[in-house]
């Protein structure tokens, strides 16, 4: 959709193109969380084993109860009619389906809320279910494993004028992509201009557009140069130079590359050793393969192939591939990426985690976001999940216990349907209580180091 000046925008869009200036005219009336659910990529639904059971459970309950119901009639009918139909009365009105209808929404709806405090923020409670179910973990490096404005920046190539610097610096400030905070970072004194005209983001490739009546693009090597381009002169000297590789052109002029040696985040050896104790891990990444090395002991290990862990050069389209080829072959997976680049593979597996540094900054094609700053906590976030569904189970034993019971004095005529009336929402709710009262105490226990989020 097009704008021009003047022109009313609306809040949850999102802008494709350089930096505009907008006056906020009106009050948002829902968090900005809310808002990033309201996209197209969220309407499938990623239902899992709970829930599916649950709602066999409740068919299967509804069916079983009818026929002791009609069986306490039948019995009692010959002997005694009155105590017939209070017996089928008190057993249909005794019988609790509420633990499957109440139990699920309320417990996990409470882990929910509590994750949510702590910057862990899903998207409903069927995530929790989803991720009790994992069984293939798969990281982006740059900006998920790694930091978005962290690590060391070396330039190769022609000096860069001042003037220049400048230009660079304000194209890369329209882009969100981690790489672009790198840069914009490290020209950190240069003083960006206040107008790009026709800048582009080509997601995986780079960005382009027009600064001070000079042509700009910036990314990667095929990028710049064309896949087949740039094998002689200058530009050649830098076809396998380490890490992710900037290249920069101004004017039809090819100037150099910035070499970016990522830095991972706080807690990320524990994290990955974490998820290696129990899935294979894989790590996509769109740089090349010279960091490999570094990484291998954090991936060729545990449950992982020491050869099969690591893939560079991945498009977009290739990450969103990879998600594909492992689920076909049965297994459920988890992807962890940054947002932008990383969208189609987010929506694809059966759990996406965004891992973001602004969340103004965030394309929601996911199924949680974790604040980039609680990243470490990771682990115990997971536990906390697990957790939560155990508690789920456990509210479901209490649940047929009372039922047992109460069916029990139902079917001999020692219950009244008066009485049964108000112990079956009494029961009701002293499930629904145990079930969040599990959750809260599972959330003092493995989350009690964590401070809550501050939004």
């Amino acid at each position: 959709v097009d704008k021009r000046e003047t022109e009313e925008v609306f809040a949850g869009g999102r802008h494709n193109g350089s930096a505009v200036e907008v006056l906020l005219t009106k009050a948002v009336s829902q968090s900005y969380l809310t808002r990033l659910w309201n996209d197209h990529s969220f309407k499938q639904e990623k239902l899992d084993g709970t829930s599916q059971l649950a709602d066999r459970a409740g068919r299967y309950f509804t069916v079983v109860i009818l026929l002791i119901a009609f069986a306490t009639l039948i019995y009692w009918f010959p002997k005694d009619r009155e105590t017939a139909i209070f017996a089928f009365t008190a057993v249909l009105i005794i019988a609790c389906p509420c633990a499957l209808a109440l139990n699920i929404p309320f417990t996990l709806g409470n882990a929910v809320r509590i994750l949510s405090q702590r910057g862990f923020y899903l998207k409903n409670t069927n995530v929790i279910e989803v991720l009790n179910h994992i069984d293939t973990v798969i990281f982006d490096k740059t900006g998920t494993l790694t930091y978005s404005s962290k690590g060391a920046l070396v330039y190769e190539g022609k000096e860069l004028s001042e003037d220049q610097k400048r230009l660079v610096k304000t194209l890369v400030r329209q882009s969100t992509h981690p790489v672009s905070k790198y840069l914009d970072n490290h020209f950190g004194a240069a003083e960006a201009y206040q107008k790009v005209e026709a800048f582009e983001e080509v997601p995986g490739k780079g960005i382009s557009g027009k600064v001070n009546g000079h042509r700009l693009r910036i990314g990667s090597r095929s990028f710049i140069l064309g896949k087949e381009a740039g094998a002689d002169g200058f530009a050649a000297t830098f076809k396998n130079n380490a890490g992710a590789s900037v290249c920069i052109e101004i004017d039809g002029e090819f100037l150099g590359c910035f070499h970016l040696r990522s830095s991972l985040r706080n807690g990320a050896d524990a994290v990955l050793s974490y998820f290696r104790s129990w899935a294979k891990t894989y790590l996509l990444t769109g740089d090349n393969d010279r960091e490999k090395a570094l990484l291998q002991s954090h991936f060729a290990e545990g449950k992982n192939d020491k050869d099969n862990w690591f893939f560079a050069n991945q498009s977009p389209a290739d990450k969103l591939n990879f998600v594909k080829q492992k689920q076909q072959e049965g297994h459920r997976v988890l992807f962890l990426g940054d947002g932008l680049n990383d969208a189609g593979a987010l929506a694809q597996s059966n759990v996406g985690i965004a891992i973001s540094e602004n969340a103004n900054n965030f394309t929601p094609a996911c199924d949680a976001i974790l604040d980039s700053r609680r990243f470490e906590d990771l682990p115990a976030f997971m536990d906390y999940v697990r957790s939560s569904l155990k508690a789920v189970y456990k509210t479901w034993i209490f649940a047929g216990i009372y039922n047992v019971i109460g069916l029990s004095f139902a079917v001999t005529g020692t219950l009244s349907p008066l009485v049964a009336a108000i112990l079956m929402p009494a029961s009701s709710l002293t499930i629904v209580l145990i079930g969040v009262g599990l959750s809260t105490y599972e959330a003092r226990k493995k989350l009690r180091n964590i401070p809550l989020a501050q939004v």
